[in-house]
């Protein structure tokens, strides 16, 4: 059990006595907008249930309005099985205007009927287009084939569309965890575990800039994306205060992964 596929119909009938020998998580497709239901939904989750496959429900949306997206968002619910670990949002096509208003309208109507999980897959050519850095979800799906990673920051990475599953004739999609959360975040089986927190004031600092103007340029490219009220002083980057050690050391990792600086942290005296 290692393969994370997504699954439709147009994988057609699934043996899943063999499917289940390789897969730790499958995501099932539920609709293809409001007006097309998966015809191997039902099976899947049945299949999926009967050999102890984990699975997800997904999405594909084609909202043309904010009303629309909570129209599918509601059809979504109401045909997906309630057993399912997660939600996704999938937005490939620009269908209106404002993808992003759109997308997070589904995504607000879906936790405001009860899912606890919801994240949004969008395509790489589209994630800057469709402004996927301001959509409020759990999680991120990005596809991009090939050697590359995709560019932006994400939790899974739709690999190959050429992959190959036990169980099944033709090609499958395949996906791979390069986020910070586990397999076990998707499959609500994170281990529970006394909090440590260390107090304290700390603040996170880069190295040195070419110029006071860069560093304050890439000060402000970093408040923009992920706050943290950073300024520039003596050609360096300097954050605001935190109040846990725990708390800027996960600011420290996303200012490292989002922009490659290697910051450290300074405790305040």
């Amino acid at each position: 059990m290692s393969k994370i596929a997504d699954l439709s119909h147009h994988q057609g009938d699934i043996d899943w006595s063999k499917a289940s020998k390789e897969l730790s998580l499958a995501i099932l497709r539920v609709q293809d907008g409001s007006r097309v239901r998966d015809r191997q939904y039902k099976n899947y989750v049945a299949g999926a249930k009967k050999y102890g496959v984990p699975f997800g429900n997904y999405a594909f949306c084609r909202f043309v309005s904010i009303n629309d997206a909570k129209k599918e968002a509601r059809d979504f619910w109401e045909r997906g099985d309630k057993e399912a670990l997660f939600w996704v949002a999938d937005v490939e096509v620009k269908t209106m205007n404002d993808m992003r208003a759109g997308t997070q309208a589904f995504i607000d109507e879906l936790r405001r009927l009860g899912a606890k999980k919801v994240g949004l897959y969008v395509g790489h050519h589209t994630y800057k287009l469709f402004q996927a850095d301001k959509i409020k979800a759990d999680f991120v799906w990005i596809p991009r084939y090939g050697e590359k990673k995709p560019d932006y920051p994400c939790d899974l990475h739709q690999y190959t569309d050429t992959g190959r599953l036990s169980g099944i004739k033709g090609n499958v999609d395949l996906n791979q965890l390069i986020g910070n959360k586990q397999l076990s975040w998707f499959l609500n089986k994170e281990e529970t575990k006394a909090a440590v927190v260390t107090k304290g004031k700390y603040r996170i600092y880069t190295g040195s800039f070419k110029t006071e103007e860069e560093a304050g340029k890439q000060a402000k490219l970093i408040g923009e994306k992920l706050g943290y009220k950073p300024f520039a002083k003596e050609k360096r980057i300097w954050t605001g205060v935190f109040d846990t050690l725990e708390s800027a050391m996960t600011a420290q990792q996303n200012i490292s992964r989002e922009f490659g600086f290697n910051p450290q942290i300074r405790e305040e005296m």
